[in-house]
């Protein structure tokens, strides 16, 4: 459990690294930088909770 909560707050401050040349290469405007933080948090959360239910249904065959 430590181990993916460290890999979600690194997922999330490499996004918040990269958002100055996000912004520059795709001309975003500021307000819409937190747009990415929130889409990629909204989306890694649902991969996190499938990937946990494959788990979950994958276990039990052993």
């Amino acid at each position: 459990m430590a181990v993916a909560q460290f890999a979600v707050a690194l997922d999330l401050s490499v996004v918040n690294v990269a958002l100055p040349a996000m912004r520059t290469a795709l001309g975003f405007a500021p307000l819409d930088l937190s747009w990415v933080v929130h889409a990629y948090a909204l989306a890694l959360g649902g991969f996190l909770l499938l990937g946990g239910r494959a788990c979950d249904l994958c276990g039990t065959w052993s």
